[in-house]
């Protein structure tokens, strides 16, 4: 059940015919190109990784004939080389598609030489270490002459004893094939230069919209609070002069992104602005830090800190006031409480 579903390509028309084998699968579709319709290569290694491929790429380009569209490495296990198959993909299908050739939907065999019933003749194969050295196929069974001609051309048997063609074997599609696989080549293509800086332009453009989003939500947030602030305070120049400082610090906090609840400074900053608002102080400066607002202030007062601190703590956005106070300088500390 829990294997891909084998669809075989009767010829590089539209019409396709699904195989006899795991029609019920579940996976990717498997587009089964006949043998017939594909090249064998065999091709030194020439490097490491993505250098190794693409000089097989390109050693297996000046081979394939003109129709041919796909290349398919299959690197050895044992041995220094790959096994290269070419073929052409269906005319109707995308490039994207799953494509096997059909000697690689069928079980590795043992070392020596196979004659094997494909879908549509006859294949001979040549093995050994579990990798696949040679390979040739006939629209008949071969005669002793062809199987003598395949062997010498695969230079891998002893030509004094040559051995005789082996009996034919019909072998049927394996049923371990991966359910997903990812195509190296398309996604080469996919991760091209152009493509990338595309895929970095549109996360960029993303970002920015989304930054641009909050920073507006923050402006209009902030807004709203200066409003409500407004509306409470005197007619006093004095007071909405220092409420004037007191916005132009809360947007100072804003912009270094304070922990917790984005409105809790600019609240405890109002609360300190309303109980000192007929005092003759200025902010002199505002830091924020794990949830502990501290202000310093400059200027001259005639409130008792005792009073000060009973104030501020009947206020509802503050708890835990301390102040500390030195010669024309006042600090404030306390601990923001969530806002409702």
């Amino acid at each position: 059940m829990f294997s891909p579903k084998l669809i075989i390509v009767d010829s590089l028309e539209p019409t396709v015919k699904p195989s006899t084998k795991n029609l019920n699968g579940w996976g990717q579709n498997i587009f089964i190109i006949p043998r017939e319709k594909c090249s064998f290569h065999r091709v030194k290694r020439q490097g490491k990784g993505i250098k190794n491929r693409n000089a097989i790429r390109l050693a297996v380009l000046k081979k394939m004939q003109s129709e041919e569209t796909k290349i398919r490495i299959v690197a050895d296990k044992n041995h220094e080389g790959s096994g290269v198959w070419t073929y052409e993909l269906p005319a109707s299908q995308k490039a994207s598609i799953r494509t096997l050739p059909e000697s690689l939907a069928r079980p590795k065999l043992t070392d020596g030489c196979h004659l094997i019933k494909s879908s549509n003749g006859f294949e001979g194969q040549i093995w050994e270490k579990e990798d696949l050295l040679f390979s040739r196929w006939w629209p008949q069974n071969p005669s002793p002459r062809q199987w003598q001609l395949f062997l010498r051309k695969s230079s891998l048997v002893d030509e004094t004893t040559l051995p005789p063609c082996p009996e034919l074997q019909h072998l049927d599609f394996r049923s371990d094939l991966p359910l997903i696989e990812l195509d190296q080549d398309a996604l080469r293509s996919h991760l091209s230069p152009i493509n990338i800086f595309i895929t970095g332009l549109a996360i960029f453009i993303i970002a920015f919209t989304y930054f641009a989003t909050q920073y507006t939500q923050s402006k209009l947030k902030l807004h709203q609070i200066k409003n409500n602030i407004q509306k409470t305070s005197s007619d006093s120049s004095e007071i909405i002069q220092q409420r004037r400082k007191a916005f132009y610090n809360m947007k100072v906090i804003d912009n270094y992104k304070a922990l917790g609840d984005n409105s809790k400074p600019f609240l405890g900053l109002a609360s300190v602005v309303e109980v000192l608002d007929k005092q003759d102080l200025s902010v002199s400066s505002i830091r924020l830090s794990e949830n502990k607002l501290e202000i310093h202030l400059t200027g001259s007062y005639d409130i008792s800190m005792p009073e000060l601190v009973t104030r501020l703590e009947n206020t509802p956005n503050l708890k835990d006031v301390n102040t500390q106070q030195t010669r024309n300088r006042l600090i404030i500390q306390a601990v923001l409480t969530e806002s409702h």
